[in-house]
């Protein structure tokens, strides 16, 4: 079910995914830009960055309602991984003491694995959260 232009132009909480796939169909050579940031991921660094970066500049403009384009996707890439590396850094370095406790080492596993799976959804909201608020201390707020 599409959204209509008159929904377009309001922020209707029940109404996101809707909502995200008609201002991204909405413009009739929108697979050009699927097709350009599948291209785009083949650049080393940047690549990734900027690619992650629209995509993240994408839900922020869905979820603050707007119909703008998206801009500064390089910046909000740089700002998901920065996000993302230091809660993994840190979750490795934990994982890293637990092997220094014999005793805990064969208990704490399958722990530690489903703490890694958690992790993994929990820095995608502080990704995302970076990004909505435009603000790198924003990913690291509870």
């Amino acid at each position: 079910m599409m959204v209509s232009a008159q929904e377009l132009e309001g922020f209707r909480r029940d109404r996101c995914f809707a909502r995200a796939w008609t201002l991204t169909t909405k413009n009739k050579d929108w697979w050009k830009t699927a097709l350009l940031l599948t291209l785009a991921c083949l650049v080393p660094v940047a690549g990734p960055l900027g690619v992650s970066g629209y995509i993240a500049e994408w839900m922020r403009t869905v979820a603050w309602g707007n119909n703008t384009s998206v801009g500064q996707s390089i910046s909000s890439g740089w700002r998901m991984f920065v996000v993302g590396l230091v809660y993994c850094l840190a979750f490795g370095l934990l994982g890293i003491a637990a092997l220094f406790i014999p005793v805990l080492n064969g208990i704490l596993f399958p722990f530690f694995v489903i703490a890694g799976i958690l992790l993994s959804y929990f820095v995608i909201v502080a990704q995302l959260r970076a990004t909505i608020y435009q603000k790198l201390s924003a990913g690291f707020n509870v």
